[in-house]
């Protein structure tokens, strides 16, 4: 028996057979209707979580050099991490890199984190919050570069080099390990959401009500 049919029995012991557990890339037929592995499946209600994947940055050299994501604590993650990195150098600072920054540091790793903006976590939040976290890891040693646009990375030797324009000037920093963490996208651009009316932003965010419903009454997301 396949891994994939046992963890369907599993998990479907567990609910005593009210959930049915389909495995396979859905797409959407009408409102009403998904397709998978070539069967038709209609609900009443549907409700969507497909998660999200990490944003990759246009970054010189970075399809040439191996690198953790935010997909780092997840099966999703291409690249293994083994053992703890002496240094980390993390590309972002939105929430993902900061929880996994400290959690890094905290372990022993020295971490670096090379932010875009002039604060931490630029985008929904108050500048306060950014600059506070900014002072806590100050204080606790992490170090923390705010205006940093990295133009391009490199493997040397058994090290990673990103080299970043700040104020216009160049500077290199290198760490045994290279995390880049600047943003998710949602998994709702490949299923076939376009034919269920539903509301969504420019980067295939679904618009939702203190319900967690959709522009469309009888589909509901959550996350």
């Amino acid at each position: 028996m396949s891994s994939t049919a046992t963890d369907r029995e599993k998990y479907e012991s567990l609910i005593d057979g009210r959930i049915h557990i389909e495995q396979g890339h859905v797409q959407f037929i009408d409102p009403h209707t998904v397709e998978i592995n070539g069967k038709r499946l209609t609900g009443e209600k549907v409700l969507i979580a497909t998660g999200s994947r990490p944003v990759t940055p246009d970054i010189e050299g970075l399809d040439q050099v191996p690198y953790l994501t935010s997909d780092l604590l997840t099966v999703d993650e291409e690249v293994e991490l083994t053992e703890l990195p002496k240094s980390l150098l993390i590309v972002g600072g939105g929430y993902i890199s900061l929880e996994l920054g400290q959690m890094f540091h905290r372990f022993g790793t020295d971490v670096k984190i090379l932010e875009r903006n002039s604060q931490l976590i630029a985008h929904g939040y108050e500048p306060e919050v950014g600059q506070a976290i900014g002072q806590v890891f100050a204080e606790e040693g992490i170090e923390v570069v705010t205006d940093a646009s990295v133009n391009a990375v490199r493997q040397a030797d058994h090290e990673v080099v990103a080299t970043a324009t700040i104020n216009g000037t160049e500077r290199e920093y290198r760490a045994e390990k290279l995390l880049v963490a600047t943003g998710r996208r949602p998994n709702t651009d490949k299923i076939g959401i376009e034919k269920t009316g539903i509301s969504v932003n420019e980067r295939s965010e679904i618009k939702v009500d203190e319900y967690l419903r959709t522009s469309v009454p009888h589909i509901f997301a959550a996350g």
